[in-house]
């Protein structure tokens, strides 16, 4: 007959106990770990490239960053003054737009419009609306996706990230583009961009056909040594009023 002493038996249950301890400590880490993975949001960080600093054409335009890397706010000046500030949550979704607008004469501001953005599970987009000064709403409009992502509209055709053509009733507007980064691609999110057409590349040229009549505008474009457009210039406008000039951060 077998006899343990109570040292050896009571040794033996506390390495039970310890081992239990720790397979149920080692079971409520891997869950932690699995739920945080699983809740973390992906934050958006802007495209690498140039930041577009200021365009000089028929207007003076501005452009400040905020310190997520995207833009912060625009400021126009022209006949028009105008000014757009960009309001963004904790993973870089812009949810707020602030617009103010006047004329260059006016000491006040007359237009202030605030536009709220609502995301979809995909962070697409999915409707926003717009209220006035007076907090009324102004105007509200929702959106829906291909599945590849791009904005379903069947006037608009979207091909490789730039808005190819324009369809309405008896006018249609085709445009080509270049293979080089558009200033204005990187400096806004993902899901801006898709919603509002900002291009991904630059426009060389549109051609605008109706039954009445087609013109067609042509753009020579200059770059830097980083491929950002440093002018542009529209030939087909004999004032040349259509010349602009692009500075970079």
């Amino acid at each position: 007959m077998i006899t343990l002493d109570i040292y050896t038996i009571k040794t033996t249950i506390m390495k039970k106990i310890l081992l239990y301890n720790l397979f149920l400590f080692l079971i409520a880490c891997s869950s932690d770990d699995v739920t945080n993975t699983a809740v973390l949001p992906e934050i958006e960080t802007p495209i690498s490239g140039l930041k577009i600093k200021q365009v000089e054409g028929d207007n003076i335009t501005q452009y400040f960053y905020n310190k997520n890397g995207f833009i912060d706010s625009i400021s126009k000046i022209g006949v028009d003054v105008i000014s757009e500030k960009f309001i963004y949550n904790d993973i870089n979704q812009i949810i707020e737009k602030r617009y103010a607008s006047k004329k260059a004469s006016d000491t006040e501001y007359s237009i202030y419009n605030t536009t709220y953005f609502a995301y979809n599970n995909k962070k697409q987009i999915m409707h926003f609306k717009t209220y006035n000064k007076n907090n009324a709403l102004a105007s509200q409009q929702s959106l829906t996706y291909n599945e590849d992502g791009s904005l379903y509209n069947p006037t608009q055709i979207v091909k490789d990230g730039n808005l190819v053509q324009q369809n309405a009733s008896q006018i249609s507007t085709i445009f080509t583009f270049d293979t080089n980064p558009n200033p204005f691609y990187n400096i806004y999110p993902k899901a801006y961009c898709t919603a509002f057409y900002i291009n991904k590349n630059n426009i060389t040229s549109q051609k605008t056909t109706t039954p009445y009549y087609t013109n067609f505008y042509e753009y020579q474009l200059k770059y830097n040594s980083e491929n950002f457009i440093i002018e542009k210039i529209n030939h087909n406008n004999p004032a040349n009023s259509h010349l602009s000039k692009y500075y970079y951060y």
